[in-house]
């Protein structure tokens, strides 16, 4: 529900703000005074495209701002889907810049366009000439029969199946397109396949290989200097282990003396015995080491083999080899399990389809079983609005399973006596039209949690007894719904909750235009000018009294 709105330097409107009524508010004002301008305000709030001729003064920006009181799970779900915080109140605000650029926010969180649009359409609904060209849509139909016939959760439900069955026939199709393609690879793949598997390549072995390479091919210089490191450690030209046992000696001699040397003598012996160590495993790798070009061709082919491979796919890492083969494995296994893997994907996809189809007709009978009476109650209040020879009905044609179910809906309508019904996409748009959208609204009402609800000279064209009922039927839906409506007929305007007044101002150099709420004494006057002109007579005054009752 809208609490407050606030317009500042927009069109002609300099700044106004209005805390509407919960129920029917009326919107009356000389023609050009700006109702069109407030309407166009609103418009900017749902998300409409704006730039800087909107300004009443180029040099400020335009503010229009929307205070709503929220209501029912689907807003809340919007604002998690977002990201939004959920506050109540809930603030809207739209901002033009003087350079025409837009800003939105929704609780001082910046949001695009669409963003505010999702946000903000489930709050107000305005009825123009776009919803009568979503009313030609089949989807939209279907939606509003499902409105009627109060099927959200089958609807829930049913697509909660739609989407198993779409999940699994995608993946029977693309196996299937998989497993056509993967056939009339067989060879190739397979051999692949083989190349890869028959390479054996076990992590970390290239590094080693190469290592070992590197050895075979540097052995004869590798085996003279290991020789010529024993010879230094342990041969008697250098007696590096002789002269340093000489050394231990000595601080084992001085370490009776000192605990300094003491120290000394006990770090020398770890070093001695490493040295021994490293001695006897450098005297080994000498000996191990031997020229073997056997062994050096037989690495050398692995690598070239491994290499080879690499170039091959692309790729560099025992990794990437793994997962080469890997693929090339699942794709052979498909192939040679084809018939077995589709079926599985087919038993599946099929047990899905079997649990939508159901799901679906159920949907289809809850639609089927309130047709009749959504056409007869349609036709009722048609007929109230001036309309006894309408003809409305709803047809429903099956189709291939969608979100919307298994049946598209297709309304059709004439207004005149003796005229075949056609599809409301083949009928024009109009007065006529405009009251089938209207009635069709106040069927929903009762039936939906439904957002604020403007009518804009919805009663255009009517009069008399029509008017009556026409207003009579927006005030019982503003008993459940906040209703604004913009209209020239008395008999609308007498049923509001709050009346406002649309006026120029024409004191200043530009004209300004304003809006307010009236009194009762005012609205009085008002409607009796709306019957009777601008000097109403006292017939037109009592009239309208009667009228406001």
């Amino acid at each position: 529900m809208l609490q407050k709105l606030f317009i500042q330097n927009y069109i002609l409107i300099k700044e106004l703000s209005i805390a509407p009524d919960a129920g029917m508010n009326v919107i009356t004002g000389e023609t050009g005074a700006g109702k069109s301008i407030l309407l166009g305000a609103i418009g900017l709030l749902m998300g409409a495209r704006a730039d800087s001729k909107t300004l009443y003064n180029p040099g400020e920006k335009c503010v229009i701002e929307g205070q709503f009181l929220l209501k029912g799970d689907q807003i809340k779900d919007l604002f998690l889907e977002y990201d939004l915080d959920y506050e109540n109140p809930c603030i809207v605000r739209r901002e033009i810049s003087v350079a025409g650029k837009s800003r939105s926010f929704v609780n001082d969180t910046p949001v695009n366009l669409d963003i505010l649009d999702s946000i903000v359409g489930e709050l107000m609904d305005i009825h123009s000439q776009h919803e009568t060209i979503l009313l030609k849509k089949h989807n939209y139909q279907i939606q509003q029969l499902d409105s009627f016939a109060q099927n959200s959760n089958l609807k829930i439900e049913f697509q909660a199946k739609y989407s198993l069955f779409k999940s699994a026939e995608k993946q029977y199709l693309n196996l299937a397109q998989t497993a056509k393609s993967s056939a009339q690879e067989l060879d190739y793949v397979s051999f692949i396949f083989k190349e890869l598997d028959d390479l054996n390549l076990q992590n970390g072995e290239l590094e080693k290989l190469e290592d070992e390479q590197k050895i075979l091919e540097n052995s004869t210089e590798i085996k003279e200097k290991l020789a010529l490191s024993h010879s230094i450690l342990s041969g008697e030209e250098y007696a590096l282990l002789t002269g340093f046992q000489s050394l231990y000696t000595v601080f084992d001699q001085l370490s009776q003396f000192s605990s300094e040397y003491k120290t000394i003598k006990e770090k020398l012996a770890s070093i001695r015995i490493d040295l021994k160590d490293l001695s006897k495993e450098v005297e080994n790798l000498a000996e191990e080491t031997e020229t073997d070009p056997g062994r050096l061709q037989m690495v050398q082919d692995r690598l070239n083999l491994i290499y080879k491979l690499q170039r091959k796919h692309g790729i560099g890492s025992f990794e990437e080899l793994e997962a080469l083969k890997n693929e090339f494995g699942k794709k052979l296994s498909l192939i040679e399990n084809t018939d077995f893997i589709l079926g599985e994907a087919e038993k599946e996809m099929l047990a899905n389809k079997n649990v939508m189809q159901k799901a679906g007709e159920e949907l289809s009978l809850s639609r089927k079983n309130v047709v009749a009476k959504f056409e007869g109650l349609a036709l009722e209040k048609l007929s109230l609005l001036g309309m006894p020879n309408a003809s409305f009905q709803i047809r429903l044609t099956e189709t291939s399973p969608n979100l919307d179910g298994l049946e598209k809906a297709t309304f059709y309508f004439s207004a005149n006596k003796g005229l075949a019904p056609k599809p409301i996409s083949d009928v024009a748009s109009g007065g006529e039209f405009s009251r089938l959208m209207l009635v069709i609204k106040y069927l929903l009402a009762g039936k939906k949690e439904m957002p604020t609800l403007i009518f804009d000279e919805i009663d255009s064209g009517v009069s008399g007894e029509v008017a009556h009922n026409m207003a009579e039927l927006i005030e019982e839906m503003s008993n459940r719904h906040q209703v604004f409506t913009i209209t020239h007929l008395p008999q609308m305007a007498s049923k509001g909750n709050s009346h406002f007044f649309v006026y120029k101002d024409e004191s200043e150099t530009r004209t300004v235009s304003h809006i307010r709420k009236l009194s009762l004494d005012e609205r009085i006057k008002e409607i009796a000018k709306m019957i009777g002109g601008k000097i109403p007579s006292e017939s037109a005054l009592q009239s309208a009294k009667e009228l406001i009752g």
